[in-house]
């Protein structure tokens, strides 16, 4: 199985499931280390949508991805699969917007690094 790594993403209105195209939320997950690091309260929030059956757009930048899961978890959460490359790429995006970001959680490499404004290498945590 191909390393992956899961962006859980907060995309769906609280109230009936149905799609914002705005993400709330972001919580990063790895099949090795399990929760990575719980971004919230995404003010003001970032537009998000699956572009195609292998893409997704997160605010202006599209990133391919390996599956799109709707309702994961509960109603509010989607997820998308992407590899390392693709992970390491969306968290150095996420970091141009980190004033809008809060780190709320997670394994002190990763909210350390959130913190520090550092890019990341997600190959480490699989």
């Amino acid at each position: 199985m191909k390393p992956t790594i899961k962006y859980m993403v907060c995309v769906n209105d609280y109230r009936n499931g149905s799609f914002l195209g705005q993400c709330e939320a972001i919580h990063i997950y790895s099949s090795g280390e399990g929760l990575l690091l719980e971004l919230e309260d995404i003010y003001p929030s970032i537009r998000f949508y699956q572009q195609a059956p292998d893409r997704i757009r997160l605010s202006r930048r599209v990133f391919p991805i390996r599956r799109y899961n709707t309702w994961v978890g509960n109603w509010c959460w989607d997820s998308v699969d992407v590899d390392i490359k693709t992970a390491n790429a969306i968290w150095a995006y996420l970091l141009t917007m980190k004033q809008k970001i809060t780190a709320e959680s997670g394994i002190e490499d990763f909210y350390e690094a959130w913190e520090a404004g550092e890019p990341m290498n997600f190959l480490h945590y699989l």
